[in-house]
């Protein structure tokens, strides 16, 4: 099927690209799976006769989402002209030549080497897979096409794992067929999105981040990038949170590993039931439910029984169903014309700070010293009905934003 050119996105005007939907959807697979199964592989492998010390995956890791985090601010500026299909096949790449590091060394450099490239790969891509993805859909098709995005999104998270533990006893070879389907990948990319367009030829490319930044005083903007912020410090919360639930419910810390692999198991399954119907959801009963469901599971996630656990998990893997994609259609809706691009990149940005504020929250709930009034536990109940009230209060405000949007026009 022949692409055709992409024009901005008002009513009417853009028709749906499934060569670049497939492009598209195909990045978001492999790379995100190759990404994990590396990340997940090195700090139980044994690369060049040696193992990543702890405390130095630890410092890769930040180096990795700090490098992320800069690369999405600075690539919409940087490579203003470049079409989406283009970043990501720069994205592909950059992943592919930081895997290479690892192959050739797991000296300190190369290891640095390694989190700087995979991370500024993952960074830029961020807003060029949104903004490819939110013009390929063509009107009416962004709530299934983010609903599918953010299903292949969280496969990958399942998938890896599993590749990661069956590939850590031949560490390099598997490194190498890494980088080769990530570069073949790349091919793949380049060929299904090459005509693909998402810039609108009357708005002048390439805006200043004066010019970025002020789009937060339209009130439509800075509440779709409040809830981004909320929605993924609650997912980095969490997801730290059982990373040391040794230290957070010790009568439960043997269901770790079964915990950590359930959630996103949950949301999976849930995403596949929602995929017919998120569509249909109005914008009330969608941010409703997720400012319902988030907060409460985050709570009971935190209980004592495994029946609660278990529950909380599902609670918040629903709520993630819900809100996740629908602040991607958000952010679409929310931006001037011509300036999708832009309000894709502060929502990336929201997207980092938010999991690296998350982190550091769960961090800081755990160290807490002995005499602590509140328990990690209870602590962690208490982050969750707080979450409940800030997500609810910004749902409404899209609410009354989306209601009153017709009207103003």
């Amino acid at each position: 099927m022949s692409t055709v050119k992409l024009t901005r996105a008002h009513p009417g005007t853009s028709v749906v690209d499934r060569r670049a939907l497939t492009g598209g959807f195909a990045f978001t697979a492999y790379s995100n799976t190759l990404l994990q199964l590396v990340l997940t592989m090195v700090p139980v492998a044994v690369l060049h006769g040696d193992r990543v010390q702890p405390a130095v995956f630890s410092y890769l890791l930040s180096l990795h989402v700090a490098a992320g985090l800069l690369a999405s601010m600075a690539a919409p500026l940087l490579l203003a002209r470049a079409r989406p299909g283009q970043v990501l096949v720069l994205s592909s790449l950059l992943r592919a030549a930081g895997y290479g590091t690892l192959i050739l060394s797991a000296a300190t450099p190369a290891l640095y080497a390694f989190a700087l490239l995979t991370g500024v790969g993952l960074g830029v891509s961020r807003p060029a897979i949104r903004l490819l993805l939110n013009h390929a859909a063509g009107d009416g098709g962004r709530a299934r096409v983010f609903q599918i995005f953010f299903l292949i999104l969280n496969g990958a998270f399942v998938l890896a794992p599993i590749l990661a533990e069956a590939g850590r006893g031949h560490a390099l070879a598997t490194l190498a067929v890494v980088t080769v389907v990530e570069i073949a990948g790349s091919g793949l990319v380049y060929t299904t999105t090459a005509r693909a367009v998402a810039t609108d030829a009357s708005v002048p490319a390439g805006l200043t981040w004066r010019a970025r930044w002020g789009l937060l005083l339209r009130p439509h903007v800075l509440v779709t990038i409040a809830y981004t912020l909320i929605c993924y410090f609650s997912m980095g919360f969490v997801v730290t949170m059982f990373l040391l639930y040794d230290s957070v419910t010790p009568e439960l810390a043997e269901y770790r590993a079964l915990f950590l692999s359930f959630e996103p198991l949950a949301l999976v399954g849930i995403q596949l039931a929602l995929v017919p119907l998120f569509s249909r959801f109005g914008r009330r009963a969608l941010y409703l439910l997720a400012g319902l469901t988030l907060g409460p599971g985050m709570a009971l996630a935190f209980g004592t029984s495994l029946w609660l656990v278990f529950t909380g998990l599902v609670l918040f893997a629903f709520a993630e169903s819900l809100a996740m994609p629908k602040i991607q259609v958000e952010a679409g809706e929310a931006a001037p014309p011509g300036q999708q691009a832009a309000v894709f990149t502060l929502v990336a940005v929201a997207t980092a700070v938010g999991e690296i504020l998350g982190n550091l929250a769960a961090g800081l709930t755990v160290q807490q010293p002995a005499d602590r009034a509140l328990d990690p536990g209870t602590a962690g109940m208490a982050t969750g009905a707080l979450m409940t009230v800030l997500l609810l209060a910004a749902g409404v405000a899209l609410i009354r934003l989306g209601t009153n949007r017709p009207r103003e026009a």
